[in-house]
């Protein structure tokens, strides 16, 4: 009896331990609001010639927060996506096609496709002339970083699963702001609002690269996220 309440114990402590590891990552990002973080996966889809080592280390980055990330073979641009005018890439074309792409291809529910290009995005406003002045947004078809859809009541499922990343407008730390880039529109895939939190990773570019002095998601966002600090 004895040796059967001493293997009982030595398990509840070893649960425990697994339960409440050492791991400290400031950038740790997801778990979901379900708590089930271990069901959550990423299939990163680059559109033409992405560079390996950015892929390797994003795939490395977000490993940490998902059970499974796949990098899929790459795939051309869309030509319909083209702004000949910018020689850019209109992000919500991009979004669209990425949202039929989670429909053909039959995902699960749990599954997030992002695309990563190293062709430069824009993004037209309805109202330009709201972003008059403003430092990035004098054009209709302003250059953009990244861009996922927050959801809303309106929002159909794979427009709540996909968002769409671009290297172009990275610093010289590409992979390292890749993966930043990517998190913050994952983030508002699962809700979150641009903070205000200079040195959160939901920080409002506003036409601006400040990935450097991003540390991580602040507290206000990982509660919100209904993340906790490992």
């Amino acid at each position: 009896m004895k040796r059967i309440i001493r293997i009982n114990i030595i398990f509840l402590l070893g649960v425990l331990l697994n339960s409440c590891g050492s791991k400290s990552d400031s950038e740790s990002l997801l778990a979901h609001k379900s708590g089930e973080s271990s069901k959550l996966i990423v299939c990163i889809q680059p559109f033409g010639n992405v560079t390996a080592g950015y892929l390797a280390y994003v795939k490395n980055s977000l490993q940490k927060d998902f059970s499974i990330v796949k990098i899929l073979p790459k795939m051309n641009l869309p030509r319909t996506a083209f702004v000949g005018i910018r020689k850019r890439y209109d992000a919500n074309k991009m979004l669209w096609h990425l949202q039929d792409l989670y429909v053909k291809r039959k995902y699960p529910n749990e599954t997030f496709l992002v695309g990563v290009t190293e062709s430069d995005l824009c993004q037209n406003r309805e109202n330009p002339q709201k972003w008059k002045g403003k430092l990035g947004f004098g054009s209709p078809d302003y250059g953009i970083m990244g861009l996922g859809y927050q959801p809303n009541s309106k929002n159909i499922v794979p427009s709540q699963k996909v968002n769409i990343n671009s290297t172009h407008r990275l610093h010289s730390n590409k992979k390292e702001q890749l993966a930043k880039l990517i998190k913050h529109e994952l983030g508002h895939n699962f809700g979150l609002p641009h903070c205000p939190n200079k040195s959160c990773i939901m920080r409002d570019a506003e036409g601006g690269n400040h990935f450097n002095e991003m540390t991580g998601f602040c507290k206000k966002c990982k509660l919100q996220f209904a993340i906790t600090r490992k």
